[in-house]
């Protein structure tokens, strides 16, 4: 795959337990001003997946202690950090092919209509996200090429998307408004911007690190919490520990993979030599050794900002080895999987390469504690193109308060079957404070308050966030598919 550089003349479920099913048959802004609603009911299951429970009402939700939202505010054209330069990272360009009436029905001019007062999400100031319509031509598209100030394109292989890096001569916002309801376009819209928001750290956290901490895998009432609003993890791994075979992409801000609770179950690339500086495995990233960093487009997809090493120590943090935590699925394995950078924020773009990345490599499961932004449907066709291939999408539900059956929340109000939403739940099994919820939106809900778990550099803490309930989900997902390597991801996702 290669980028190629454009002339400067051109352009509601109950849920059942690992046990029950192994053979069973950011975390964003946190507020307390969650209304009930009448449409959501909670019911304490007695099923070793107690706490992933369908629809968790609002009418139980318990007091937490609000947080500063840090995700950008909804303005267009917004300072935010530079967009990692764009070069031969994983790509390819399509021909085009013949689309007579292109010119007569949507004529290039070199003037755009100027652009109403901005209503989008935060979005990367230079860059755009397209998809022509069969029949284009190649002369066409180097019309809108150069009337659009392209100076370099990409081509997403799976979806036929494209994206394309601008000079700035014209803003993103003037080209939607002339362009973005034109025929000649499946769709063109901004590259959003994509965070983890504002995970909340707790007041204190534990030097000594012990499993009877993570009360979202076996809860005894511990700290004032409801004995057995949990998900039984024990009862599971009497039954199923995770395949080492079975992997688990982090779509994240990076993972600490060499973390002593996670060096054991990251993923390594068979086909790759390491440090060879060779794309030995032909997928367009040299020396991918252990998945990839799409934010800053390197193959160290380290973690520096803490959230993503904190989701996979729920996941697959190695178990019964002495040290730390244990993670759901303790012998899977992780694919770290870098889009959000240092900072805990990036592109839908780079959201959608590493979607690609995992589909490609045939990973089976993702888990995606990150949200924000507007409606992409170049997001939305990756993530259906990972379903079509046989892929589940765990996606948290965000931290808004609302019911995202009327507010939605992306990715994980896309309306496709293999997108699992998650709210978050408390020690209590009641709706945490800052979840969002949904009758039929949201699918079921996990532990998310007061999550302990890893952090970069050999430590610990204890976050809260739907980011945390997602992973829980996407560790009992592991454990179903290690039980059952044969199940298609609409199995694993009804019986969850």
């Amino acid at each position: 795959m290669k980028t190629t550089q454009v002339s400067s003349d051109l352009s509601s479920t109950n849920i059942t337990s690992p046990a029950d099913s192994l053979g069973f048959d950011g975390a964003f802004p946190i507020r307390t001003d969650l209304t009930g609603s009448d449409d959501l009911t909670v019911s304490k299951e007695t099923s070793p997946l107690g706490v992933l429970n369908s629809n968790p009402s609002p009418s139980t939700i318990s007091s937490e202690a609000p947080t500063v939202p840090v995700s950008p505010a909804a303005t267009g054209q917004v300072a935010f950090p530079a967009s990692p330069s764009i070069d031969s990272s994983g790509y390819s360009t399509s021909p085009a092919s013949s689309l007579a009436s292109v010119a007569t029905a949507a004529p290039v001019t070199s003037e755009l209509e100027p652009a109403a007062t901005s209503t989008l999400a935060p979005y990367a100031p230079n860059q755009l996200i397209l998809k022509f319509k069969q029949g284009i031509t190649s002369a066409e598209v180097a019309q809108f090429q150069s009337l659009f100030g392209a100076v370099s394109t990409q081509t997403i292989k799976l979806t036929g998307a494209e994206i394309w890096k601008l000079s700035g001569s014209l803003s993103v916002e003037k080209i939607l408004a002339q362009y973005r309801s034109n025929p000649i376009f499946e769709y063109i819209e901004p590259d959003y911007i994509r965070t983890v928001g504002a995970f909340t750290p707790q007041a204190t956290f534990p030097n000594d690190p012990s499993f009877n901490q993570l009360w979202g895998l076996h809860n005894t009432g511990q700290n004032g919490g409801t004995p057995d609003a949990d998900i039984d993890a024990p009862e599971a791994w009497d039954i199923q520990k995770g395949n080492p075979n079975l992997v688990i992409g982090v779509i994240d801000t990076g993972v600490d993979y060499n973390h002593q609770d996670l060096v054991g179950n990251i993923w390594t690339n068979p086909g790759e030599i390491p440090n060879n500086n060779n794309d030995d495995d032909g997928n367009g990233y040299v020396d991918d050794i252990r998945g990839w960093d799409f934010a800053y487009n390197d193959n160290n997809p380290s973690d520096v900002y803490g959230h993503g090493t904190h989701v996979s120590g729920t996941i697959a943090g190695k178990g019964n080895n002495g040290v730390g935590v244990t993670g759901v699925a303790w012998n899977a394995k992780i694919m770290p999987l870098k889009f959000l950078d240092d900072q805990g924020s990036g592109y839908t773009s780079d959201a959608i390469l590493a979607i690609n990345y995992a589909t490609a490599k045939g990973v089976k499961l993702t888990n995606n504690s990150w949200g924000g932004g507007g409606y992409s449907q170049a997001l939305y066709d990756a993530i259906n193109a990972a379903g079509q291939a046989g892929a589940l999408f765990i996606a948290a539900a965000s931290n808004d308060a609302k019911n995202t059956d009327t507010s939605p929340s992306y990715p994980a109000s896309y309306n496709l079957a293999n997108i699992i939403s998650v709210a978050s739940t408390t020690r209590t099994d009641a709706l945490s404070s800052f979840s969002n919820y949904g009758l039929t939106s949201v699918d079921l809900g996990a532990p998310g308050s007061e999550i302990y778990s890893t952090t970069p550099g050999n430590t610990y803490a204890t976050y809260s966030g739907t980011s945390m309930a997602s992973p829980h989900v996407a560790g009992a997902a592991a454990l179903l598919w290690s039980q059952n390597p044969t199940w298609t991801a609409q199995q694993v996702k009804n019986t969850l």
